[in-house]
């Protein structure tokens, strides 16, 4: 018999079932989820946010700038890409990826020296270009740039019936 805490909630598991009946039958609400472009932005920062502090966590276990740089590369590709479109963010390659993310901020948000030691740890170019001993001003860098897309409006959308796999 398990050992259950009295003062807990039982509550029973959400499912798709369970919140399409639950938005049918009240009134005025329509069985469906549109978010706007500002809500899904910001939904998409977020999960992006969360996403570098697993890769930081990482980092503070192994300090290895080089794993630390491939994985602040994903995230930021990976928000890139519902942020500004797969066709376009899946094309660049090498510093082209890196200037890209130059173009979308500004000097305030991403520094040379952001690109420069990047470049260094991710394609091992330039040859004089020094990793940095702690990574923690690559994940504020990524952050800000993250933040700096606020306004964008994203080329993906977030419109779907909750009861479509019903």
């Amino acid at each position: 018999m398990p050992n259950r805490n009295p003062n807990r909630l039982e509550r029973a598991p959400r499912t798709e079932a369970r919140e399409h009946n639950a938005l049918a039958n009240t009134p005025g609400e329509s069985a469906s989820l549109d978010l706007t472009a500002e809500t899904y932005n910001r939904a998409l920062r977020d999960v992006a946010v969360e996403e570098l502090s697993v890769v930081r966590a990482r980092y503070l276990e192994h300090r290895d700038p080089v794993r630390c740089a491939v994985g602040l590369s994903l995230v930021l590709r990976n928000f890139a890409r519902d942020v500004f479109g797969e066709d376009r963010i899946n094309r660049l390659k090498r510093i082209a990826w890196l200037n890209f993310l130059l173009r979308t901020s500004n000097e305030y948000v991403l520094r040379p020296d952001f690109i420069e030691t990047m470049s260094a740890a991710l394609y091992g170019d330039p040859v004089d270009v020094e990793l940095p001993g702690d990574c923690s001003f690559w994940f504020e860098t990524a952050e800000r740039w993250i933040a700096y897309q606020a306004h964008r409006r994203p080329v993906s959308t977030c419109a779907s019936s909750v009861g479509a796999n019903l």
